[in-house]
C-alpha cells in the first residue's frame, strides 16, 4: 500500500482534506463563470474580476449565504447572454470582511495589488465601506453595495464618492424625501402616520 518513500497520511491531514474540498469546489465555482462555456472558448476572453467583500456571519442581512445565491444567479443569466459580453466572462472571488473597518481595507488592498479586481460587490457595513471607498476614488474601480446607508454617503455622494452605487433597501433621508414630494404632489393638508 504505502512504499517506503511515501508516508502515510496522518488521519487528521484526511479529515482535514475531506473538510476542505466541499468548500473548495464551491469557492470555484464562484470564482469561475458559471455558464456552460468550453474551456478553449473561455481562453479567448477577458475576465471580469468581481470581488465580493460581505461578511460570514449570518447575523448581518447581507452575508454571504444570503447574497452569493442572487450573486450566482446573476453570473449564470448574465453569462447566457453572449450579446452582452461578448469577449468577457466573469470571475467572482468572495472573501469575509466579519465587518471590521482594517480586514476590509486589507483585503480591498490585497485584490488591487495583485490586479484580481475590476468591481467591488460590498462592502456592506459602513465603517467598512467608508475608508474602502475613499481609496476605490483613487483607485478608480467601483462599489456596488446595498450599503452606505449613512447620512455621509448620501449628502457627499457625487463630490467625495464618485465610485459608490447604493443599491437594496432606500436610506432613511430617500423615505422622507418621497413622504414629502408626496405630500406636495397631491396637495396633502392633513397627514396621518399610523406605525
Amino acid at each position: 500500500m504505502w512504499t517506503r518513500h511515501q508516508q502515510e497520511p496522518s488521519c487528521s491531514a484526511i479529515v482535514v482534506f475531506l473538510s476542505i474540498m466541499p468548500w473548495y469546489l464551491m469557492a470555484d465555482l464562484v470564482r469561475t463563470q458559471s455558464s456552460v462555456v468550453s474551456m478553449t472558448h473561455r481562453a479567448s476572453k477577458k475576465p471580469i474580476n468581481v470581488v465580493l467583500l460581505v461578511p460570514k456571519n449570518n447575523k448581518y442581512m447581507f452575508s454571504y449565504a444570503h447574497v452569493y445565491p442572487a450573486m450566482d444567479i446573476a453570473i449564470k443569466k448574465l453569462g447566457l447572454q453572449e450579446r452582452l459580453l461578448p469577449d468577457h466572462y466573469f470571475k467572482v472571488r468572495y472573501n469575509d470582511t466579519k465587518c471590521h473597518e482594517a480586514m476590509g481595507m486589507n483585503l480591498a488592498i490585497q485584490y488591487y495589488f495583485h490586479k484580481q479586481v475590476d468591481v467591488f460587490f460590498g462592502p456592506v457595513c459602513d465603517y467598512v465601506i467608508a475608508p474602502v471607498l475613499r481609496q476605490l476614488t483613487f483607485w478608480n474601480l467601483p462599489m456596488i453595495t446595498p450599503g452606505a446607508n449613512a447620512w455621509g454617503f448620501v449628502k457627499d455622494r457625487k463630490s467625495m464618492f464618485p465610485m459608490l452605487t447604493r443599491v437594496g433597501p432606500v436610506s432613511h433621508y430617500s423615505l422622507v424625501n418621497f413622504f414629502v414630494d408626496q405630500v406636495v404632489r397631491y396637495n396633502w393638508q392633513k397627514v396621518k402616520v399610523v406605525s
